[in-house]
Order: structure tokens, then sequence, then C-alpha cells
């Protein structure tokens, strides 16, 4: 992954049309590799996940960045991103994310920003049974890569839910995820991809339990 960081660093540097021109095919090679190893990280993923007929072209976010409302005219992203999860990065399900970026690179996942009845979902399973939630925030693999769920919370109580909730942390979050940053060394040794999928393997829990109680909610 080498080429890879020194690229988006460069890019970093000179994010402009005219340098990416320039350098379209080096994109065009290490968007290459980093779809080689989204998809070996597929294929590792489906021996503790089932995510069925998946491949990295469904689950990369593209580098070009949507300025039309955006104070930020750059035109480039500085990073690369891959949400595996089953359908693609747009079926809207909780997955696994790569975030691959000089100094800011992450893995991660859950269930960030859910839609609206997707969350109404997971908020009465919550009420319901907060058990289950509290079981993976507790279990140590999961603590020992990620801690406690991350996410943004509502300011007070969700509609609906009193103030004094007894689950009244974890209703108020807006998504349940789990985030791990790397470093630059960590992502060129050999060893990255077998990193990246126990770092994953501790989020399936937290991810099958969203899916399930998330399920039959059309994308």
């Amino acid at each position: 992954m080498d080429s890879v960081l020194d690229f988006l660093f460069e890019l970093r540097q000179n994010n402009n049309r005219e340098w990416f021109d320039l350098n379209r095919k080096r994109y065009q090679a290490v968007k290459a590799e980093t779809e080689a190893f989204i998809d070996s990280l597929i294929e590792g993923i489906n021996d503790f996940d089932e995510l069925g007929p998946l491949s990295a072209k469904q689950c990369m976010f593209r580098l070009f960045r949507d300025t039309r409302f955006s104070k930020d005219k750059t035109p480039y992203k500085n990073n690369f991103g891959g949400y595996i999860c089953v359908g693609g990065r747009k079926a809207g399900n909780a997955g696994y994310y790569l975030h691959i970026q000089p100094g800011e690179s992450f893995i991660g996942g859950g269930l960030y920003m859910p839609d609206s009845k997707r969350l109404a979902k997971i908020r009465a399973a919550i009420a319901d049974d907060a058990s289950r939630f509290h079981a993976i925030n507790a279990d140590p693999n999961f603590q020992s890569w990620y801690g406690n769920f991350t996410g943004p919370t509502v300011k007070s109580a969700p509609r609906g839910y009193k103030k004094d909730h007894p689950e009244i942390e974890l209703l108020r979050l807006k998504s349940f995820t789990g985030t791990k940053a790397v470093t630059d060394a960590e992502v060129t040794a050999p060893a990255f991809r077998a990193q990246v999928l126990e770092g994953f393997q501790a989020l399936t829990p937290l991810i099958k339990l969203m899916n399930r109680v998330t399920a039959g909610i059309e994308a």
C-alpha cells in the first residue's frame, strides 16, 4: 500500500485537476490496487460473516468530490474508503469500513447514521432488551479494539422516550459504530490485511445485531 499512500499524500499537496490529469495513470493504478485489497478483504470476511455476492466496486467510494454545495471547492478527496456490507455501500446495511489516508487511516464499522426507519427499529430493540447491546459493548475483544460504541447523539431524548429512561444513553445514539486508528506503518506492513480482518471480526457481533433488528426495511 506504499504507492497508495504516496499518491494520496501528493494529491493532498496538489488537489487540482491539472495535477490529477498529469497523474491519471497513477490514480488508475492505485485505485486498482485498493480495489484488489478490498476484494481480498471481502474474501476474508466471508470466513466469519456471510456477505453474499459482492465486489470492491460495489463498496468503494468515489474519489471525486461533489462541490456544488460546499465552500471547499477542491475537486478530490484525500482518501480511499470502502464500506463492505451485504448489497454494497448503497444498501444501507451495517457493515465494515476501511479508510486509507496518510496519517489518518482507520478501520471500523457498524451502522453509521441509519435512516429514520432503521433507527426506530434499533431504538425499539434497545427498549425491549438492551442486554444484547450491553453484551457487545462489554465484550473484551470489542473493548480492546474499539472501546464503547461511538457516534453522534441527540441532545436530550429521542421522540417517544423519556429523559429518565434506564437505557437513555443507548437510545440517544444516532449511530452504532466502532473505529480504530491505524498508522501509515501498519497500512504498509505485510500483516495489514490480517490486522484489518482481525479488527473486522471483533465488529461482527455488532454488525449482525444491527442487521437483525433492522431486517425487512427497504434501503
